[in-house]
């Protein structure tokens, strides 16, 4: 695994429970893991559409973040985009951990000492802040979703966080099992073309498990209309589908990575907003057999993770992988890159997975939510500035992080694809 060479913030829980759940920390502890990031605005390339060029005048030079001390060299400032200044907010060499950050108000009186998990979050950028959305889980077991706004700084924003599944409505089937509405799992978050969408899957139950797509109105947060499934029209589905992520290759036109490898790409037809109908009905587009050249095989096949980013004429994601390790299966992230037009073919694969921050020597806080899990690093977001990526990502099923990675380290790990 490479050696860590961003910068990494871990967020603790308590910045990030929303008063009105402030009871749930009574009983357990409370997690926070699995991030999903993604930096846009309405005009931004960087929402799943067309790459737009960077251009914000206030960004500041950028330093090398592998290059630190009297050694460190400035760059060359790369076109500024609003994800730049609050990249430069984060000091080289450094592990911030939220409990060291202004607190949060202090919650209702009821709320006792107890503590909380919050899991799973992602990040969108709505003009100067960003729009934190998150899994947390209580000791009832329950996974739920929470938003809230990140400054600047990428400091949670004291008093934002809120509830959001309880918000959540359904038109589901009489017979469509309890999990399918109360169970939220993995979030994303993507704007196309100016309307905010949620996805999230309800975990694995049976006889199957679902994807949904909720759209959020961009100025309260709040749903516009009940949850939509993603459905699979004209090819079976496999029982457990999870981590389907949207991308956008020009304006007007949204598809949906079904699988990494093989690389599987559906259309998807999102709705007008006063379309009544409660399915989102996807269809076979490309399917590309390929295989990672180097990466071992012990890692397993690439998993779904961030949606893809497009910069230039590529998308890159990074995914996770799970292999097993000495105390359990291990999860692992890694770098992959197809191309930004159609029929999507992959460019470059992972030969080894990356490392975000130092998530392997953090202790945990809590028992494992799974017993047969042990290290684990979730990618569920991802942002370009020209010159580093930023990814929020999950740490052991029980923290949310955000780490800085040099677009060479990145490059570094990708491989053309292997022979077939």
């Amino acid at each position: 695994m490479t050696a860590p060479d961003g910068d990494c913030r871990v967020y603790a829980a308590a910045d990030l429970l929303p008063p009105a759940w402030a009871h749930l920390a009574t009983a357990g502890p409370i997690r926070c893991f699995n991030p999903a990031l993604l930096a846009a605005s309405p005009d931004s390339g960087y929402a799943g559409g067309p790459a737009t060029p960077l251009s914000d005048p206030t960004a500041t030079a950028i330093r090398d973040p592998s290059r630190t001390g009297s050694g460190e060299r400035p760059r060359a400032e790369p076109p500024a985009h609003p994800l730049a200044p609050a990249i430069a907010h984060i000091a080289p060499s450094t592990v911030r951990d939220t409990e060291s950050l202004p607190a949060s108000p202090p919650a209702p009186a009821h709320a006792g000492s107890g503590k909380s998990l919050i899991t799973h979050p992602s990040s969108l950028s709505p003009g100067p802040a960003w729009l934190f959305a998150y899994r947390l889980v209580g000791a009832d077991g329950l996974r739920r979703l929470a938003l809230c706004h990140l400054d600047a700084d990428l400091r949670p924003v004291p008093g934002s966080a809120r509830p959001l599944s309880d918000a959540i409505t359904f038109r589901l089937p009489a017979d469509a099992p309890v999990n399918a509405s109360t169970w939220f799992a993995d979030p994303r978050l993507y704007r196309f073309d100016g309307r905010l969408w949620l996805y999230w899957n309800s975990g694995w139950h049976d006889p199957r498990n679902y994807q949904f797509l909720v759209e959020l109105d961009p100025a309260t947060l709040a749903p516009v209309a009940p949850a939509r499934e993603l459905t699979l029209d004209g090819a079976t589905r496999q029982p457990l589908e999870k981590n389907w992520t949207l991308f956008s290759p020009a304006p007007g036109v949204v598809h949906v990575v079904y699988s990494l490898t093989p690389l599987r790409v559906l259309t998807c037809p999102l709705p007008a907003p006063q379309d009544p109908t409660p399915e989102i009905p996807c269809r076979d587009l490309a399917l590309h057999p390929w295989t990672p050249a180097g990466y071992p095989p012990c890692h397993g096949g690439l998993r779904g993770g961030t949606p893809p980013v497009r910069h230039g004429d590529t998308f890159t994601a990074f995914a996770h992988s799970i292999h097993d390790g000495p105390a359990g299966y291990t999860y692992a992230a890694a770098a992959v890159r197809f191309s930004a037009r159609a029929p999507f073919a992959p460019v470059a694969g992972p030969t080894r997975p990356l490392e975000f921050g130092l998530p392997q020597r953090l202790t945990r806080l809590h028992p494992r939510l799974n017993p047969a899990v042990d290290t684990v690093v979730y990618p569920c977001g991802a942002a370009f500035d020209g010159v580093r990526w930023l990814v929020s990502h999950g740490l052991n099923d029980e923290q949310c992080a955000l780490t800085v990675v040099p677009a060479e380290t990145v490059d570094a790990t990708l491989a053309a694809p292997a022979p077939p």
